[in-house]
């Protein structure tokens, strides 16, 4: 009989079996590494151990052209470059990208009292901007020789299409309403003539305000020819007071101060509505 206790190791019941020499582990044989589109190298062991869904990505990875971004299939993206110049034409290529406009919007009216940009062709060309009672009303307020000439001022900017707050605007920078209380060095042609139009280019000094026979101008006249001088400068100009005002006097800040005029007896004609 076979005693089989002698088959069993005692040391192995015990804890005390002596350890197996480890084997060794045979590595495989590395293989060249392959770059992602990215430049990060996968080895190539590690891409025998990807399932064939990863690794069908990463061999599309790899086929791609470096730096080019990839789409979401593995092919490469299509990059859109904007305009490189007013022309159109980008650096290397003639062909002009098309340009999307965006939507134009709808621009809400302006609320009572908001001041108008009286540098717009909308603004300017305004001939119904004011009525002759609210013209008439800014005079007397400065205590104007002309007051009772609002109604004669509001018609002719009508006819003319012309903004009657703007002309309004020029009576107060050129002859501060023709008021010589509030500019005592007004002279008779600075009065009959507020806006201060040369009707006598010939003559010298303050006579140009006057008419080619010597006499002063009447308040339509000198109106007229305000107007008249106005849109003549102004021209087709998407700006026109500025543009106008360049010629129109001589002080660098004509413009300026002839548009804090304008804003001031608008919003005095608004509060009065």
């Amino acid at each position: 009989m076979v005693d089989f206790r002698s088959l069993i190791d005692p040391a192995r019941l015990f804890g005390n079996a002596p350890t197996r020499p480890a084997q060794p582990v045979q590595q495989p044989a590395q293989q060249p590494a392959q770059n992602d589109s990215r430049g990060t190298q996968v080895p190539q062991t590690i891409q025998n151990q990807l399932n064939p869904v990863d690794q069908n990505r990463v061999n599309q990875r790899n086929n791609a052209q470096p730096n080019v971004p990839m789409a979401q299939n593995g092919q490469p993206a299509v990059v859109a470059f904007p305009d490189r110049s007013a022309t159109g034409s980008a650096a290397g290529t003639n062909r002009q990208q098309p340009r999307v406009a965006a939507p134009a919007q709808a621009q809400a009216p302006a609320a009572p009292g908001a001041p108008r940009n009286i540098n717009t062709r909308a603004t300017f060309f305004d001939g119904k901007a004011a009525t002759g009672k609210e013209i008439d009303a800014v005079l007397k307020h400065y205590n104007s020789p002309h007051a009772g000439q609002g109604e004669t001022l509001a018609r002719i900017c009508r006819e003319e299409n012309i903004n009657p707050v703007m002309m309004v605007a020029i009576m107060q920078q050129e002859s501060s309403f023709g008021n010589r209380s509030n500019r005592p060095s007004l002279k008779d042609e600075n009065i009959a003539n507020p806006w201060s139009v040369h009707f006598n280019e010939p003559a010298k000094g303050i006579n140009k305000l006057r008419l080619k026979d010597g006499s002063l101008p009447s308040f339509e006249q000198s109106l007229r020819g305000a107007i008249r001088t106005m849109k003549n400068l102004a021209g087709d100009s998407e700006t026109p007071l500025s543009t106008a005002g360049k010629r129109y006097s001589t002080t660098g800040a004509w413009t300026s101060e002839v548009t804090t005029h304008f804003k001031t007896q608008s919003n005095r004609i608004d509060r009065t509505r």
